[in-house]
């Protein structure tokens, strides 16, 4: 996503969270950086009292 895709999404998804990471995740996601995307999952899970 780019910045203006990420600034409209902040601003009209209600209660939205982004988590940004400097690793480049390229065109699979969730194949490129899995780790990363389970430590993000892990740590909203977290936040929110749901493990």
């Amino acid at each position: 996503m780019g910045p203006e895709l990420l600034d409209w999404c902040t601003t009209t998804i209600t209660g939205l969270e982004i988590a940004e990471h400097p690793l480049v995740a390229g065109h699979h996601t969730p194949e490129d950086q899995p780790d990363a995307i389970a430590a993000s999952l892990a740590a909203w899970l977290d936040r929110h009292d749901l493990r």
